[in-house]
């Protein structure tokens, strides 16, 4: 069934008896067409499939639904968990800017990494305030440098990372960053 998104469509799908006959219900929708769906759910007792992104906040109280992809901050603690696993003793530098919902990703990034690696070494560079000079400052020679960048700013991440290639023949440097990085150009 389709409902174009369109919560009109939506409610008149819901009367349908064929949907309340269903075994599974299986959604990309978000927002509010979401909520509904979910609270559907919920009612009839339909275990819902939610494909969309960053959706788990929508149905975390709903114990017949699972958002098939992790929200961007869980996405942000695994990784953080297995860059540790990666590169065990490493010098971790997490990248801080001025966008709080980036500086949130940094915090659970450290939390992951930490989680895995109690005893590593994680410090916060501040970009915002100090540019590259705060990344480079906190490199180390002679350790592997993982750097985690939390933006999906396309002008942000070029930046960090061509000036990082330019000190490559003096760190050991890795990269790690989102997602979504692989829909940047």
């Amino acid at each position: 069934y389709d409902s174009g998104e369109d919560s009109s469509r939506l409610n008149k799908l819901l009367f349908r008896q064929e949907i309340i006959d269903e075994n599974l219900l299986l959604t990309n929708l978000g927002n509010s067409e979401l909520r509904k769906l979910n609270d559907y759910s919920l009612k009839h007792e339909i275990p819902l499939m939610v494909s969309g992104i960053n959706v788990t906040d929508y149905v975390r109280a709903n114990p017949k639904a699972i958002a098939l992809y992790p929200s961007s901050l869980l996405q942000c603690r695994m990784t953080g968990s297995k860059a540790a696993d990666l590169f065990p003793s490493s010098n971790c530098i997490v990248v801080k800017t001025v966008q709080s919902k980036e500086t949130e990703r940094s915090t659970i990034f450290r939390q992951g990494f930490l989680e895995k690696d109690p005893d590593a070494k994680v410090r916060f560079a501040d970009y915002g305030k100090l540019g590259f000079k705060g990344i480079q400052d906190s490199l180390s020679k002679g350790k592997k440098n993982v750097v985690f960048i939390p933006s999906s700013n396309e002008d942000m991440i070029s930046t960090i990372f061509n000036s990082l290639k330019e000190l490559k023949g003096d760190y050991q440097l890795t990269v790690v960053g989102l997602p979504n990085w692989q829909d940047c150009e």
